[in-house]
């Protein structure tokens, strides 16, 4: 019979994180809504599991350093569902968007690439012209 009480536990338990999980989801769900072409094109990808593993384990070397740094014990397992703590407000992926916002500028305006590859070539071939100039002297 304890057996069965600890199930009924257990449910309590899940039952009661319900609120949060569903909450959690909504919010998910809102964000996704307008992507979810390429959220589902990414996650049926067939390295998208390899990769989130391998982030994952990226996630608890990082944790486990910043834990010795702070002179704390290793953290205890977690449960699959809880956020690491040094993910709690994202991975910072708002660091990108410019990076991005200039990949597309570039797409949509080629001639500025080929332009910023120009003058770059261009700095190489004026100082090559000036140091020759002054050597010439």
């Amino acid at each position: 019979m304890q057996h069965l009480s600890g199930g009924v536990e257990d449910i309590i338990t899940l039952v009661g994180g319900a609120g949060d999980l569903a909450a959690s989801a909504n919010t998910i769900l809102q964000k996704v809504r307008p992507h979810i072409g390429i959220v589902r094109a990414i996650v049926e990808d067939n390295g998208f599991a390899p990769l989130m593993t391998r982030v994952k384990t990226i996630v608890e070397i990082e944790d486990a350093k910043a834990r010795t740094r702070q002179g704390l014990p290793p953290a205890p397992p977690r449960r699959p569902e809880q956020v690491p703590t040094s993910m709690k407000g994202g991975i910072g992926l708002s660091r990108y968007v410019p990076l991005v916002d200039k990949y597309i500028f570039l797409l949509r305006n080629p001639i500025a690439g080929y332009g910023a590859i120009a003058g770059f070539l261009g700095l190489f071939v004026g100082a090559g012209y000036l140091l020759g100039k002054r050597a010439a002297k």
